[in-house]
């Protein structure tokens, strides 16, 4: 161990020595950790600022996958959902079905999907009565066929057939 001066005061100190003793002053060379005023290493808060950092850390990714991430999913969700109810009020409701399947556990979505399919089977109906109005017999009972389960539907589809009879039959005197 050789005695040198400090850079800063100029007293003699330990080559070995990470900082002055006098004035605090760091060492180039030095391989021990500088000490601080209070003559503590500073490895303790190196410590402490590497656990602060990873609790911070820790918390983000937290926050991230579970407060900010669903929020996320939940906007994108309503944004479906709403798009969903314009193709409703449209019209369109295979379209809006497919949509509201993809949410499916969005809340209010199978009210939704009721809502289109009740929809879909009414214009169904009315586009039936349409065609039997329009003497196209066969055409607006098969349509009714696919909507069995729609109010008035086997009613229709006998009166359509009674009446498709009836024509045909007039149809064949004249």
């Amino acid at each position: 161990m050789a005695l040198i001066k400090c850079p800063e005061c100029g007293k003699e100190i330990s080559d070995k020595a990470g900082a002055c003793p006098h004035c605090g002053c760091p060492i180039g060379n030095a391989t021990q950790p500088i000490q601080n005023n209070d003559g503590k290493s500073n490895k303790g808060s190196k410590k402490i600022l590497i656990g602060v950092v990873a609790v911070v850390a820790i918390a983000g990714t937290g926050y991230y996958f579970g407060i900010a991430k669903p929020q996320q999913h939940l906007a994108e969700q309503k944004a479906v959902y709403e798009e969903a109810q314009d193709l409703i009020d449209e019209g369109k409701y295979d379209k809006a079905i497919e949509k509201l399947n993809s949410i499916i556990d969005y809340d209010g979505a199978q009210d939704a999907i009721n809502e289109a399919e009740t929809g879909k089977e009414k214009a169904t109906y009315e586009e039936a009565e349409n065609l039997l109005e329009q003497g196209k017999y066969d055409d607006g009972i098969e349509l009714l066929n696919t909507i069995p389960d729609y109010p008035d539907s086997a009613e229709t589809i006998e009166q359509a057939k009674y009446e498709s009879y009836a024509y045909s039959a007039v149809k064949a005197v004249k």
